[in-house]
């Protein structure tokens, strides 16, 4: 389940334990991309990146710590 597809969730059932959930795996999951120090970043939506890619997943994790979704994500 995407960000896109938590972000519904909480639209349509607001803060349900299911949709906390998905939040909880999708923040699990950043904070794994975040020690891979990856080059090239292909996200499943969006733009691309074929350089620096890492700096992309860093932004969404500081984001995410201070409590807020990423504005590419809104």
């Amino acid at each position: 389940m995407g960000i896109a597809d938590v972000l519904e969730s909480i639209r349509a059932h607001g803060f349900s334990p299911e949709a906390i959930h998905y939040l909880q795996e999708y923040i699990r999951s950043i904070e794994k991309l975040a020690g891979l120090n990856v080059d090239v970043f292909l996200p499943g939506h969006g733009c691309i990146s074929l350089k620096d890619g890492q700096c992309h997943i860093t932004e969404a994790l500081d984001w995410l710590e201070r409590c807020l979704i990423p504005p590419s994500l809104l």
